[in-house]
């Protein structure tokens, strides 16, 4: 089994990673929800304060990326399998996944 590669330039936690990783896996169902609009109030300002959370991290991306990305997070893909490797080099793809996830961390308070 071959060893899993750790690239660490934002010092978050697993745990929050693992957070951050479920709350972008969740991202699209959440968005259904919130345009249907039967949620009560909390719910759906918890969605909303999740989704913006994710929304303004993937601002730094390409736009034409952005879906595929946060897909990649979500299902946790590494560079060999992503849907944007052909776009992106090793080192660009890993930087902006760890800021990524350090800005979606820091905007929900999970990390300083």
């Amino acid at each position: 089994m071959a060893r899993r590669r750790v690239y660490l330039a934002h010092e978050v936690p697993k745990g929050v990673v693992d957070m951050v990783r479920m709350i972008c896996a969740d991202y699209d169902r959440r968005a259904r929800e919130l345009e249907r609009g039967v949620l009560s109030d909390n719910v759906g300002c918890e969605y909303v304060r999740l989704n913006d959370a994710v929304e303004s991290a993937l601002e730094s991306i390409d736009p034409n990326l952005r879906q595929d990305f946060l897909s990649d997070i979500g299902y946790r893909r590494g560079y060999d399998f992503a849907q944007v490797s052909p776009y992106l080099a090793k080192n660009t793809y890993y930087a902006r996944k760890r800021k990524f996830i350090y800005d979606v961390a820091k905007s929900l308070f999970l990390v300083e």
